[in-house]
């Protein structure tokens, strides 16, 4: 049941225990009224206001129930109605003589709940506030999850795209809830924008953790819904980190997990977003409350493994090879299930090192390491030829799960050795490569690319190979 309710009546008529509500401009003594009052007139039953105006009510920061009731007896009316960033009512119609009344619950975060009007013909009757009552903790710890479409989880026909928060869980106990409402193409202020920040924190309990990790989506310039500058993002950020301390959870920042990005003058990998990375930093900071520095933590395990396999980490298909990609696909923001897998277990990795209550929670699956990127090798043997043999020939060519052949291809005017793989797991490391008919010795430089391996004579033996 509620525990403390906030009634409001609009008109010169006023009901027995509420607030009566005219033209009332908003002081800070008396907490409550219209920012504007220029667009107001008064009725009997209810206030018509101009489109934009925005009625405030001073409260402590809680969760609330709010009850409209909208609408006029001598005409119809149009109204929408927005708070605390969120449109809560879509513009809707009321008959003349019928009126709307409508609820909604609000997570108020600023200590000063709004009510945006907009539409055609505003008229208020009531507004009734009720607060719930404070939540307790509960017998498991949930581990709340804000961010975007590298977070987000995906359904199986999306394979073999996921993102890391899908994953998260396998690297907690049974102890941890992971809820992950991360949702592609969110900004930290679209999130807000959305209605999603405000359900989190009307779930929310005390003892829960809220993991929030924004920043790809907020440098998109061209796209103003979801733009939000450094120095706006850290004001969007500050309000889902006050929202969960308000309600007794701990929030957790993180800096935006890297993009595949390789510099080839470095031979590193380039920071992504580094503007918003120094901005959550500064707001972990300034509001005293724990950060993961995934982008430090991803970029220093893609230059670990090296650029090439990358690609296994993040969302590379073959043409066939999944339904939803039928084309392939070669992108370098989004993870696979395995690179998926990878990130959780480096921000897993970080909460087991900070202890936090969750600390003790954090699990060790195994999941093995890519195949590193190989050096570039030499094999050198020698062959007693065999006329009646083909001129070229491989041995030893298969893989774990799969085959090589190889194919003589015309490149930059050489003759060159393509060798293709099949199948899972490691390619095959060494094969044998010989001219039969003069059984010469043939020296192979390898060309290692992502996919196939490419080989190519270097050096020439004394007699011509037929290369």
């Amino acid at each position: 049941m509620p525990e403390s309710v906030y009634r409001f009546d609009f008109g010169t008529e006023t009901a027995s225990g509420s607030t009566a509500i005219q033209d009332t401009l908003y002081t800070q003594e008396t907490g409550y009224g219209f920012k504007d009052t220029s667009g107001v007139t008064v009725g009997e039953n209810e206030v018509s206001v101009a489109t934009g105006t925005t009625f405030a009510v001073d409260l402590p920061n809680a969760n609330y129930k709010v009850t409209l009731r909208l609408g006029n007896d001598a005409h119809n009316s149009n109204v929408a109605v927005k708070s605390e960033f969120v449109q809560k009512l879509a513009v809707t119609n009321v008959t003349a003589g019928a009126p709307l009344e409508y609820s909604y619950d609000v997570a108020l975060v600023d200590g000063q709940l709004d009510f945006l009007f907009t539409g055609t013909a505003i008229d208020i009757q009531d507004i009734l506030i009720e607060k719930y009552p404070e939540k307790v903790a509960g017998a498991a710890t949930t581990i709340y999850m804000a961010g975007d479409s590298t977070m987000q989880s995906y359904s199986e026909m999306q394979a073999p795209q996921e993102g890391w928060g899908q994953q998260f869980g396998r690297y907690f106990s049974n102890g941890a809830v992971i809820v992950n409402d991360a949702i592609g193409g969110r900004s930290s202020k679209s999130f807000m924008v959305d209605g999603r920040l405000d359900t989190i924190l009307q779930r929310i309990k005390p003892g829960d953790f809220f993991f929030i990790s924004f920043g790809h989506n907020d440098a998109s310039a061209g796209i103003p819904d979801r733009y939000a500058s450094p120095e706006d993002y850290k004001i969007y950020l500050a309000r889902y980190v006050n929202g969960a301390k308000q309600r007794g959870a701990t929030p957790v920042l993180l800096t935006p997990v890297g993009r595949r990005d390789f510099n080839t003058v470095t031979q590193e990998f380039n920071v992504s977003f580094p503007a918003y990375v120094q901005a959550a930093k500064e707001v972990a900071e300034e509001q005293d409350v724990p950060l993961i520095d995934l982008s430090k933590l991803s970029i220093a395990y893609y230059d670990k493994i090296g650029n090439t396999a990358t690609e296994k980490v993040f969302l590379y298909a073959n043409p066939g090879e999944y339904p939803k990609y039928p084309n392939g696909i070669n992108d370098n923001t989004h993870f696979s299930s395995y690179g998926a897998r990878k990130i959780a277990g480096l921000v897993a990795g970080a909460v087991k090192n900070m202890e936090l209550s969750i600390s003790a929670l954090v699990i060790d699956p195994d999941i093995s390491e890519p195949e590193p990127e190989p050096e570039t090798q030499l094999y050198e043997e020698d062959f007693e030829g065999d006329a009646a043999g083909y001129q070229y020939a491989m041995v030893n060519a298969t893989g774990i799960a799969g085959t090589m052949a190889g194919t003589v291809v015309e490149q930059s005017g050489n003759k060159v050795l393509s060798v293709a793989g099949s199948g899972s797991g490691n390619r095959a490391k060494v094969f044998r490569l010989f001219d039969a008919v003069n059984g010469d010795q043939v020296n192979v430089n390898f060309d290692w690319q992502s996919g196939n391996v490419s080989a190519y004579p270097f050096r020439r033996s004394p007699h011509n190979t037929g290369f």
